[in-house]
């Protein structure tokens, strides 16, 4: 499935940016997502497989319409509301967003720590990737208390563990050696 919303997001984001709409369709992307989460009608019609999906394409078309999105992204929600794939909305955008992000020299970096870090934290380890990379970063932040301290980031196919954990384990295993 995953492979699914990849080849559709990768066909939706060369489509917009063939038009220049790829900022457009981004931003109505966050949009839909907002509409979704706050509307519980909506995200039942968006996720339930049970409905017919002709009457589901006709009220996207509708919605759609009526808040002046994109026609590109119209029918791609009305196409996917009959193949019955709109479950596979979610990782569209997610891959959407990552594609326009790749597009622009924009990292994703990942940063797992063992405590929130402050704003000032986080700027110096931006730019510090940043440099390190030659690329603008987005940081995305989660805390795991299992580390015990430090962080481990990825980015892309690169992987930072500079954990207590991992250094604690390096540790042991380098004991076990010796002895």
């Amino acid at each position: 499935m995953n492979q699914a919303a990849k080849r559709y997001a990768e066909a939706l984001f060369k489509s917009a940016q063939e038009i220049k709409e790829v900022e457009q369709i981004r931003q109505q992307l966050n949009v839909l997502k907002e509409l979704a989460d706050q509307h519980s009608p909506l995200k039942k019609m968006l996720s339930n497989p049970l409905l017919n999906k002709k009457e589901v394409a006709n009220a996207l078309h509708e919605l759609t319409k009526k808040i002046k999105f994109s026609t590109l992204l119209s029918n791609l929600l009305q196409m996917l509301a009959l193949q019955k794939r709109l479950s596979l909305l979610p990782k569209i955008f997610s891959y959407f967003e990552e594609i326009t992000d790749q597009s622009q020299g924009i990292l994703n970096a990942y940063i797992t720590s063992a405590q929130q870090m402050n704003e000032k934290q986080k700027k110096a380890l931006s730019e510090l990737l940043g440099q390190k990379l030659s690329s603008q970063i987005k940081m995305q932040e989660k805390v795991n208390t299992d580390l015990l301290g430090g962080y481990i980031i990825r980015v892309g196919p690169y992987l930072f563990d500079n954990s207590l954990s991992y250094k604690l384990n390096k540790l042991n295993q380098s004991l076990k050696k010796v002895l």
